[in-house]
């Protein structure tokens, strides 16, 4: 994987789901954890991890999470 990527699968962070979206342009794997949390497995904030960071995601079945302002909306899929 990149050396920008930062993977925290051993030792995933919980973080409250707006909290975590303040990051913005930040490119997350995580899972969401009830209706408030994310357990996060690996993020970046250099856009030429994205497209890895899509394909880990799909490997381990979780969200690519993505922050971006656009007319105020911010986006998880």
């Amino acid at each position: 994987m990149a050396s920008t990527i930062t993977i925290c699968m051993d030792n995933l962070i919980r973080t409250p789901i707006q909290e975590w979206m303040l990051n913005k342009g930040r490119v997350s794997v995580g899972r969401r954890v009830g209706d408030d949390y994310f357990d996060i497995l690996a993020y970046s904030d250099n856009e030429n991890d994205f497209a890895e960071l899509d394909k880990l995601a799909d490997e381990e079945k979780a969200l690519h999470i993505n922050s971006f302002v656009s007319e105020g909306v911010t986006f998880v899929d």
